[in-house]
């Protein structure tokens, strides 16, 4: 009986080990090339946010947002823009793909290439959101209200 349930155990923490580590969408185009191979920017503002991210770190101390995450794939939302604000976007890639969008009203309105820093005014009366859209993508995001 000892055996048994020794034996069930085993394979339930394979079977949950495994889980752990599948999900992720493939680095197609090579190290050296961050560009989105299989998902696109339309992703971004396409269905609903579903993602798998490991080794998140994320901080939010005065105006800086800071998150760094280990391997990230498929969309999600990571910062909500407060109106009449001016902010400075940085968005670096490790390895694998990804890009950053500012969307507001389901529409891209500018977006943040891997490795690069961008600055944006958010008017008045209007929700922007910052979106990654990543494949097994290594990065770190810094968001900072000038």
């Amino acid at each position: 009986m000892k055996k048994i349930i020794k034996l069930s155990f085993l394979i339930i923490i394979c079977f949950l080990l495994v889980g752990c580590f599948g999900g992720h969408i493939e680095d197609l185009n090579g190290e050296d090339n961050f560009a989105l191979a299989t998902l696109n920017e339309n992703s971004l503002i396409e269905g609903t946010s579903s993602s798998i991210m490991m080794g998140n770190i994320t901080s939010e101390i005065n105006n800086k947002f800071k998150q760094k995450v280990k391997k990230f794939s498929g969309v999600s939302e990571l910062y909500e823009l407060d109106e009449n604000c001016t902010y400075e976007i940085e968005f670096n890639v490790l390895s694998g793909n990804g890009l950053v969008g500012i969307i507001s009203n389901n529409k891209i309105i500018e977006l943040v290439n891997p490795n690069n820093k961008i600055t944006i005014k958010i008017p008045n009366n209007s929700d922007y959101i910052v979106k990654i859209v990543g494949e097994s993508c290594q990065f770190e995001i810094i968001i900072v209200e000038k």
